[in-house]
């Protein structure tokens, strides 16, 4: 048996009995407090998409984390930045219309809602720790059009991998320069945390 709380749980009690039955647990409600009764890899699995859930995402896309090709994250905004301003942080990641939220989804197969002051992540685990790191980027300061070109050569990469592409040596430079764009990213927060940045870039 495993009890935690949940912010939101409308969504989780109407489709209660539906989720028992895929979730392979007993669910009970009582306010936030959530309760849950199963195996326990049932529990595990029962708590993340039950979270996924609470943070706003659709029934089908919290499911995906019962498959093994699938991670789930929240990434507090608070504690990648020190800004003050999150409102500010919040449209880095979020981009005029959602648009940049839907660039780091079609790049990454992934799923992304925003919450208050958490990002929350659905994504493949071929692509998790490449979007995480994205996201962590934005929300440090990263111009857009660099943390976009970082994900478009990751998926190049994996694309040519999967695919027993041997890369040119005239392109391990390249390669370094992605390296590189992660160091660079974690220390760009020290050098604009004080000034003003634009959503989009």
């Amino acid at each position: 048996m495993k009890k935690f709380n949940l912010e939101k749980t409308a969504q989780i009690r109407q489709n209660q009995k539906e989720l028992e039955k895929k979730l392979k647990v007993k669910i009970i409600l009582q306010g936030r407090l959530v309760t849950i009764d199963g195996e326990a890899d049932d529990e595990y699995f029962a708590e993340k998409v039950l979270m996924a859930l609470s943070m706003g995402f659709k029934t089908e896309e919290a499911l995906l984390l019962l498959r093994d090709d699938f991670m789930y994250e929240e990434i507090k905004i608070k504690t990648v930045t020190q800004r003050e301003n999150i409102e500010q942080v919040r449209g880095l990641v979020i981009g005029r219309e959602g648009r940049v939220l839907q660039t780091l989804m079609a790049l990454t197969e992934s799923y992304i809602i925003l919450h208050d002051n958490t990002v929350a992540i659905i994504a493949p685990v071929e692509h998790f720790g490449n979007l995480e790191h994205a996201i962590e980027s934005l929300i440090r300061g990263t111009k857009h059009a660099n943390v976009y070109k970082f994900l478009e050569e990751c998926r190049r990469r994996m694309k040519e991998d999967s695919l027993g592409i041997i890369e040119p040596k005239e392109n391990y430079g390249k390669n370094e320069k992605l390296k590189k764009f992660k160091k660079r990213s974690e220390k760009k927060e020290k050098h604009v945390k004080n000034s003003p940045i634009e959503s989009e870039v």
